[in-house]
C-alpha cells in the first residue's frame, strides 16, 4: 500500500468512557461522582475539554496520573510505503447479513439494505454493534496487517470503529479506529492495560485526533498494525502514526485483534439529544497481512 501522507495539524482528544474498578460506567459530564484522586492532566489544541472533572475518581487508579501527552507532529509530504498482501486477507461486502462480523448485540442492528449494514441508537436506547467474534483464545482475529472499514456516521459521540482483544479481555489491547468527541471531532485511540497492583489491571490509553474530512460521508478508515508500529488513515491520507504502547499480535507472543463497528449510548446519554438518531453504517470491511 502506499498511502499519501496528509498535511493536518496535530490536535488531542481522548476516550470519555471513564470506568470504575468494577468496570461500571461513572459520570462525567458535571463531575458528580469523581473524588478528589489522581489529577486529570491536559494538553490540547483546539479541543474543548471544559465539561471534564478536574480530578479522576480515585478508586480508579489511586496514586496514579493519567494524562494526555501533546499528540507528536504529523509528517507533511512524501509518502509512506507498505507492502501489504490483499490475497492472503479477507473481505466482507455484507451481502448477506452480518458474514464475517457474525457476533451481533443490541436491537439497532438493520441489515435490510443488500451490501451494507447501518447501526441506529437514541439517547434512550441500549448500545447495538457486530465484529467478528474473539472467541477467547490469543489466536482469534487477526495479526499484524492492515484492518479496514468503508464507514459513514452521524459523527456523534458513541459511534466507534475498533478491534477487540481476540481473548475478549479488557483491559487489553483495544485500538479504537474512529471515535468522537461530544463536539464531532473525529479521533482515535490505543488502550492497554496498565498496571496497579492487581491481576486485572487498570485501562490506559493515548488519544489521537484526526481532522480534514466530513464522517457524515462515506470514507475507508485503515489502520495498519506493525511491529513496533501503529498508523491510521483516511482514504489513505494518514492522520496519525505511533510507536508507544504498539501491542504484539500473538505470532510475537501478544495477542490477535477483532475487528467491529458499533453505537454506545450507555455512558454518553448526557450528550445526546433525546430521539435523534445516532448511527453508523459499513460498506465494508477487511484485513490483509503484511507481505
Amino acid at each position: 500500500m502506499v498511502a499519501t501522507v496528509a498535511a493536518l495539524p496535530p490536535l488531542a482528544s481522548m476516550d470519555f468512557d471513564w470506568q470504575s474498578a468494577d468496570f461500571s460506567y461513572l459520570a462525567n459530564d458535571t463531575g458528580q461522582g469523581f473524588g478528589t484522586g489522581s489529577p486529570l492532566e491536559l494538553h490540547a489544541a483546539g479541543w474543548d475539554f471544559s465539561w471534564l472533572p478536574d480530578n479522576l475518581p480515585p478508586k480508579l487508579s489511586p496514586g496514579v496520573t493519567f494524562y494526555i501527552p501533546n499528540l507528536p507532529d504529523i509528517p507533511t509530504g512524501g509518502s509512506v510505503d507498505t507492502n501489504v498482501d490483499p490475497s492472503k486477507g479477507w473481505v466482507e461486502t455484507f451481502d448477506h447479513g452480518p458474514g464475517r462480523l457474525s457476533r451481533v448485540w443490541g436491537e439497532g442492528v438493520d441489515f435490510s439494505v443488500l451490501g451494507q449494514v447501518t447501526i441506529h441508537r437514541t439517547a434512550s436506547d441500549g448500545d447495538s454493534g457486530m465484529m467478528v467474534p474473539p472467541v477467547g483464545s490469543p489466536d482469534s482475529g487477526n495479526g499484524y496487517g492492515l484492518f479496514s472499514w468503508t464507514l459513514s456516521t452521524a459523527g456523534r459521540i458513541g459511534v466507534y470503529a475498533d478491534v477487540w482483544p481476540g481473548t475478549d479481555k479488557w483491559p487489553g489491547p483495544e485500538l479504537d479506529m474512529l471515535e468522537f468527541t461530544p463536539e464531532g471531532k473525529a479521533y482515535s485511540t490505543i488502550h492497554w492495560k496498565a498496571e496497579n497492583g492487581t491481576a486485572d489491571g487498570i485501562n490506559a490509553f493515548s488519544s489521537y485526533g484526526m481532522d480534514g474530512f466530513d464522517a457524515t460521508q462515506k470514507h475507508t478508515y485503515s489502520l495498519l498494525w506493525k511491529q513496533g508500529q501503529l498508523s491510521g488513515f483516511v482514504d489513505g491520507h494518514q492522520m496519525w502514526s505511533t510507536t508507544d504502547h504498539v501491542p504484539l499480535d500473538y505470532a510475537h507472543g501478544g495477542e490477535n485483534l477483532a475487528l467491529g463497528i458499533g453505537v454506545q449510548t450507555s455512558w454518553n446519554k448526557q450528550f445526546q439529544d433525546a430521539g435523534i438518531d445516532n448511527s453508523i453504517t459499513i460498506y465494508d470491511a477487511g484485513w490483509s497481512p503484511i507481505g
